[in-house]
C-alpha cells in the first residue's frame, strides 16, 4: 500500500489514503478506467499518484525534503520513483 514520511514530527510515515484500483466501484456503479482513477494496483509499489495525505489525515512530507524527517528515499536514489 503507498505509504509516505508525513510532516508530523510524532509520526515518521504512514500509510497515503489511496483506494486500491477495482475496490472503489459499487455493483451500480460504472468501472473507471486506472489511467482516470487515482488508485493503487497490486502492493502499491508501481504507485505515482498525487495524493497527499495519509489514512489519518496528516499531511505527507515532499520526498526531495529532510525536515521533519531526514531520510534516503530521495528522487536522486529512486529515480523512476
Amino acid at each position: 500500500m503507498p505509504w509516505c514520511y508525513t510532516t508530523n514530527t510524532e509520526t515518521r510515515w504512514e500509510y497515503c489514503k489511496v483506494p486500491s484500483c477495482g475496490d472503489a466501484a459499487g455493483p451500480d456503479e460504472p468501472v473507471i478506467p486506472v489511467e482516470e482513477e487515482d488508485c493503487y494496483e497490486g502492493d502499491g509499489t508501481s504507485y505515482r499518484g498525487v495524493t497527499t495525505e495519509t489514512i489519518s489525515g496528516k499531511r505527507c512530507q515532499r520526498w526531495s525534503a529532510m525536515t521533519p524527517h531526514s531520510h534516503k528515499n530521495t528522487p536522486q536514489v529512486f529515480p523512476q520513483a
